[in-house]
């Protein structure tokens, strides 16, 4: 039998997109980063198990967050989708990631950023002091 546990849209101490979505593609792109958080701090799936995206309706409009789906006879997957549960990683930091963030209109974003243009990295530079040309 197939079962699933759902484990958030983003990491638990993470803020995320709240319903309704003032930006869906972020949203989207916060539930299928978290993904890949999970995948690097718990492992990747063993055959059986299955990170995935689910939708769920809500009063305030259809949300989304990670699920994983697992064959309850499946001993090794079951335990895998439990581990999701109790072992994903609380902030993106814990994963060696950072928050997603809104891609903006009329900026070149910065390649292998996950989606950070320019304006963002200096201003992170900057508060950490130091500057584009050090």
């Amino acid at each position: 039998m197939r079962d699933y546990i759902e484990i958030g849209s983003t990491p638990c101490e993470e803020n995320c997109q709240q319903v309704p979505y003032q930006d869906h593609e972020l949203a989207m792109r916060e539930v299928r980063q978290f993904i890949e958080a999970i995948r690097k701090v718990v492992g990747v799936e063993p055959p059986g198990a299955h990170l995935r995206v689910r939708a769920n309706p809500h009063d305030f409009g259809t949300y989304h967050e990670v699920a994983c789906y697992y064959d309850t006879n499946n001993e090794a997957a079951a335990e895998y989708a439990f581990d999701c549960e109790n072992k994903a990683p609380r902030t993106w930091e814990e994963a060696g990631m950072v928050a997603p963030v809104s891609k903006p209109i009329n900026e070149s974003l910065i390649p292998g950023t996950g989606g950070y243009h320019a304006a963002q990295v200096q201003s992170w530079v900057a508060a950490d002091g130091l500057s584009h040309d050090d």
